[in-house]
């Protein structure tokens, strides 16, 4: 929901020395992976060099740089649908609305017109603010990086998250409208099922499956679409040791 009284621009030369300051934050710098301390210019040589096909989006009040969102879309042949994300919001305009203006006006821009399908990002586990904003724009966490970096001394986590974009409305139902998600569970289960199949024949000689074996292949197919952990499928798989 874009606010009213807080215009989304693009980024401009003009607006150097305010996103300087604005990533010169002490919680922008904690909740990031920038280190504290650094001199302004060398912040300001770190915001001149920008990858190619980034995308800046500011959030003013009068000239003050309240918030930041950026996209970077991977330049890999094969993952050109695929952008990564940031954001950052002025320590002093926190619960203002300024993170949801700036992450729809991202998406809009990432849907509408970078034609990118999956938009992902890091946030540290312990903040429960930007969590939250992510899941109400349909971020969802996909694994924990543990110790994913050192902050004031110790190692914390982030959690890994990420967004598959709706399918256009009123678009073609073309196969890579709804993009097909097998995860590490799903993997898991196909590698059980092949793993029981050639241990059954082992342990039994039998072709056709027996019956033994056919129910654990039917418990691992159930727990694979309960969206159960790779240990339960594996203990599901280590059954056939048993027979």
């Amino acid at each position: 929901m874009l606010l009213a009284d807080l215009p989304i621009h693009a980024f401009e030369p003009a607006n150097l020395q305010g996103v300087v300051e604005l990533s010169a934050q002490p919680l922008v710098q904690r909740n990031t992976l920038q280190l504290p301390l650094q001199s302004r210019n060398a912040t300001r040589r770190r915001i001149e060099r920008v990858p190619e096909r980034r995308q800046r989006l500011l959030a003013l009040r009068g000239e003050l740089v309240v918030g930041l969102a950026s996209v970077q879309p991977n330049p890999r042949s094969r993952q050109r649908h695929v952008g990564d994300i940031g954001l950052m919001v002025h320590d002093a305009h926190h619960r203002q609305g300024i993170g949801s203006a700036l992450l729809a006006a991202l998406l809009e821009l990432a849907d509408q017109w970078l034609g990118l399908a999956r938009l992902q990002l890091t946030v540290y586990a312990d903040n429960a603010a930007a969590l939250a904003l992510y899941q109400k724009f349909g971020f969802e966490i996909e694994g924990t990086l543990r110790w994913h970096a050192l902050r004031d001394g110790a190692y914390v986590d982030s959690c890994s998250m990420a967004r598959l974009r709706p399918s256009p409305v009123g678009g073609p139902d073309a196969p890579d409208a709804t993009p097909r998600r097998i995860g590490c569970v799903a993997a898991a289960g196909v590698r059980w099922r092949r793993t029981v199949r050639t241990s059954c024949r082992q342990a039994t000689g039998a072709r056709p499956m027996t019956r033994p074996c056919a129910l654990i292949l039917r418990r691992i197919n159930r727990l694979r679409h309960a969206d159960a952990t790779p240990g339960q499928l594996e203990s599901a798989g280590g059954a056939v040791s048993s027979l």
